[in-house]
């Protein structure tokens, strides 16, 4: 039987919480009814628990399968929010006031009209397009990216959009314009590779009516920003230090803002970090304000050139929840740090966190899945 917590927030108003990390593929096919790929079917629905980390006391959280969830998030109550798991089937019972998805897409839009969540507290058709236009990487590049590349030398970044393919000419990456963590990103370093990937990038441009091109950097680290779009304005939420591996998000690291602004210092100066804050805050939210309430971030890296470090403020803008924003909200109530949180993959996803030793040695602290194998991979997400 469900705990009493699962039934004193029954009659109350409350906020929904949804984890669908398959937003943005959504994005991309833009379908009213969309079918996600097996591996994104199975990460929404293993993880589906996840939103139960962020989300306010007397929230609910929407899954699929409530003894799976009472099982997989027995090790989670340290850190885990008082919340009301409901299932799909259970939501039209329920006064949902407001929804707090991973991402806004026409299909998480119908999937939960459809389970009898009120228009009134879903976004509208033309927001969900203004959404999924300032979610194109064309977008970023040709907005955020040009204003804060202008703030100096040691800034860089270049991004162009084509409806067709140019001739290769220089080390490139490939991306398609709408795509999650490592899927739609491809490396073209020389002429051959350029060549092996003209099928793949015609595809793109057959889908998603054009591909972006990116100069290859080489590249120190990845680290982002994260905001929140709110009724005040844009609030700035922290720094987010991740890593990626073959351009597909492994983990991030759960830490004091201080210790991580340390890491950073080491090849950016705190200055310009403050600066380039300030001015996303400002520009942004005049495109934000008529559109979008919620989490985003700014995903960037540090790349080396000739023996100096350069900044790249905006590789991409991700207008929705963000594992950075995870790992902030983990950092408010963790009390062993700095940490590793990662998404691990071999047969089942797991969500596990590791505390990172002095010898970068990583020591598993506690493990939320039921399933976790001996022998795990990295996700991407």
């Amino acid at each position: 039987m469900p705990p009493l917590h699962f039934f004193i927030f029954l009659f109350y108003n409350m906020t929904l919480h949804v984890f669908n990390p398959q937003h943005d593929m959504a994005l991309a096919a833009n379908q009213w009814q969309f079918t996600a790929p097996k591996a994104g079917r199975q990460l929404a629905e293993e993880l589906d628990w996840l939103p139960s980390l962020w989300a306010e006391e007397g929230d609910a959280v929407l899954i699929h399968d409530l003894l799976r969830v009472q099982t997989a998030i027995q090790g989670l109550m340290p850190l885990a929010r008082d919340v009301l798991f409901l299932t799909p089937n259970q939501l039209a019972g329920h006064d949902i006031t407001a929804v707090k998805p991973w991402g806004w897409d026409r299909s998480i839009a119908h999937d939960l009209r459809r389970w009898g969540v009120p228009s009134h507290v879903l976004p509208t058709d033309d927001t969900l397009d203004a959404i999924r236009e300032m979610s194109h990487r064309r977008w970023a590049s040709g907005h955020l990216l040009p204003m804060l590349r202008s703030i100096g030398a040691t800034v860089v970044g270049e991004s162009t959009y084509h409806e067709t393919l140019p001739t290769w000419h220089s080390p490139v990456v490939l991306k398609s314009p709408w795509s999650c963590s490592g899927r739609g990103v491809r490396y073209a370093l020389d002429a051959a590779q350029w060549e092996r990937q003209q099928t793949w990038a015609s595809q793109v441009i057959h889908r998603q009516g054009g591909i972006m091109l990116e100069p290859y950097y080489r590249k120190v680290c990845d680290f982002a920003m994260e905001f929140d779009s709110t009724e005040e304005g844009v609030v700035y939420r922290g720094l987010s230090l991740f890593h990626t591996h073959h351009g597909g998000y492994t983990g991030n690291i759960i830490a004091s803002e201080r210790w991580k602004l340390d890491q950073l210092s080491r090849y950016v100066s705190s200055n310009l970090l403050e600066k380039i804050k300030c001015d996303i805050c400002e520009y942004i939210l005049a495109f934000l304000r008529p559109i979008y309430k919620g989490p985003f971030g700014v995903d960037m890296m540090v790349v080396e050139d000739e023996g100096k470090y350069l900044l790249h403020p905006c590789v991409e803008l991700n207008l929705r929840m963000t594992m950075g924003h995870v790992a902030l909200s983990l950092a408010e109530r963790a009390t062993k740090m700095p940490s590793l949180m990662a998404i691990e993959y071999n047969g089942h996803y797991t969500f596990n966190n590791y505390l990172i030793t002095n010898d970068n040695d990583k020591k598993i602290i506690f493990d939320w899945d039921v399933h976790r194998p001996n022998d795990v991979a990295g996700a991407e997400l």
